[in-house]
Formats: C-alpha cells, sequence, structure tokens
C-alpha cells in the first residue's frame, strides 16, 4: 500500500507539473494499493476550498483512519 502525502497529492492535483505527473505514473505502474491519510485529507481539502478549486477527484482517494488509543507513559523520575 502506497500512503500518498500532501505534498505528492499537491503535485498530482496540479496539472501542469511534470514532478506530479512522473509521481502519479509511478505510483500507478506500481500496482499498489493508494490511500491518503485524514492528515493529508484535511490539508488537501482545507487548499482546494481556500482556492476554490474542485474537491471531487481527490474524495475518492482511499483515507487511513486515525485512531488514537489510550496510551499510558511512565512518569519521568
Amino acid at each position: 500500500m502506497i500512503a500518498i502525502d500532501t505534498d505528492v497529492l499537491i503535485e498530482i492535483l496540479d496539472k501542469k507539473s511534470e514532478k506530479g505527473d512522473e509521481a502519479l505514473k509511478q505510483i500507478l505502474q506500481s500496482e499498489e494499493e493508494i490511500c491518503t491519510t485524514v492528515f493529508n485529507i484535511h490539508e488537501i481539502l482545507y487548499g482546494l476550498h481556500k482556492y476554490g478549486k474542485p474537491i471531487k477527484e481527490i474524495l475518492l482517494l482511499p483515507v487511513l483512519n486515525y485512531i488514537r488509543k489510550r496510551m499510558q507513559f511512565p512518569l519521568a523520575k
């Protein structure tokens, strides 16, 4: 599975980006499942909304959920 980071998503969504084209090509050629994280999707949706860009395409990308389990750490002595 490939989890795509915000910087890579931005490049892929930029239709003029050669880096984005190359990244997408490599991702698709890998034949791996792709996704992003809830953090990345939040950043991308914020930017798309801020600049009035369409969000439909990005919502098709599978998103890994973040589940915080209660953790206990020993107190530092």
